[in-house]
């Protein structure tokens, strides 16, 4: 026990309960990472109305923690493939996660990138703008710096928090509490990274799947072709 990476999934349940999907494919994760020597803890924080401070809630409870060598944020409303978690500690990278798609119709995934930054790097990942938290890895050092620097305030029980996940006008546009996240990682010297290889599926009216890679190089086909 002492030699294995120690891993949380942080997981903010709203309403205080999880779809059957991510129940399933948070139990398989645990099980997989004590037979790969990565001992993974589930932290849920429910009951909140505001999605941003039960996030700092979380971020400050995974900080109080220091044996805690890394972060996996996973939403309640989304599933995996187990091994996919594994693959996210194993990047040496502070900042990496996977993608999904939205709940709609139209094929679109939750990530910010310029389309001719939609390029796979030597390292078999993309570094991006922004990811959404749903199932995103931060390393100690990203949790460390975050901490480090982001504003303190009292949390609703009077214990400390760090204004990490802010939400923010930007010209005239609203920026979500995790693109705001990745926006000051990235201006802290941390790279942001999204691993094509991994597409979570997202519960909703329906179960929202799709093939990121996939979608990938049919866009930038389509993309070469325009401008041929």
């Amino acid at each position: 026990m002492q030699n294995m990476r120690k891993v949380i999934i942080a997981t903010p349940a709203m309403d205080g309960r999880v779809e059957g999907i991510f129940a399933y494919s948070l139990a398989e994760t645990v099980r997989l990472g004590m037979t790969n020597g990565v001992y993974i803890q589930p932290l849920i924080v429910m009951h909140d109305a505001l999605v941003q401070q039960i996030r700092d809630d979380l971020f400050a409870l995974v900080h109080r923690y220091p044996d805690v060598t890394d972060v996996i944020w996973a939403d309640s409303d989304l599933s995996w493939n187990p091994a996919h978690a594994l693959q996210l500690v194993a990047h040496n990278v502070d900042v990496v996660g996977g993608t999904y798609r939205r709940k709609e119709d139209v094929e679109t995934y939750v990530v910010k990138c310029p389309p001719d930054k939609l390029v796979i790097g030597p390292n078999g990942l993309i570094a991006v703008d922004a990811l959404g938290f749903g199932f995103l890895r931060l390393s100690r050092r990203a949790i460390t710096f975050l901490w480090d620097t982001c504003e303190p305030y009292a949390g609703k029980d009077g214990g400390e928090r760090r204004n990490v996940f802010e939400v923010k006008v930007s010209d005239r546009k609203l920026i979500s509490e995790d693109v705001r996240a990745c926006a000051k990682l990235r201006a802290g010297g941390f790279p942001v990274y999204l691993d094509p290889t991994i597409t979570c599926t997202h519960k909703g009216a329906k179960d929202w799947r799709g093939d990121f890679l996939a979608w990938m190089q049919a866009f930038n086909t389509a993309r070469a072709q325009q401008a041929a």
